[in-house]
């Protein structure tokens, strides 16, 4: 039987490829993580050929009726399509900033088929953009 025969048939399956099943948000292709860290000093690096190929499922998610987004606000979107040179996670101090990176990185030749490119995300940030794009998206 095909998956989505099967999916139908059940309460509580559920296929959704934005995130692994500890509920953790894709990321890409990352060239630098820095997560619950402090007093962090970067000088003279040099990122290059970052490439990420892949794409999106061509597939929806397959979610039970109490899984699926209430709103386009709940939606979440795919990032495992993205390069990101330097993401900066929860419990980093705040001395990890762009102004930093962008002092202290030189980046080059990053480049996505499907997804975003980003020199530096700041995760504890990201919540609050995406929320704003998809106000702006979603008018």
């Amino acid at each position: 039987l095909p998956f989505k025969d099967v999916a139908s048939k059940q309460k509580k399956l559920s296929f959704a490829a934005h995130g692994d099943a500890m509920s953790h948000v894709s990321k890409g292709v990352v060239g630098m993580r820095l997560e619950f860290i402090r007093g962090v000093e970067l000088s003279n690096i040099t990122m290059s050929g970052l490439h990420n190929y892949g794409v999106q499922s061509p597939y929806p998610p397959l979610l039970p009726p109490s899984m699926e987004p209430k709103s386009l606000e709940d939606a979440v979107f795919y990032k495992g399509c993205d390069v990101r040179a330097v993401s900066v996670g929860g419990g980093t101090e705040a001395d990890v900033t762009k102004k930093v990176v962008d002092k202290s990185v030189t980046i080059e030749g990053l480049y996505s088929l499907e997804g975003v490119v980003h020199n530096f995300v700041d995760e504890k940030n990201m919540k609050k953009q995406e929320a704003d794009f998809k106000k702006e998206v979603f008018r």
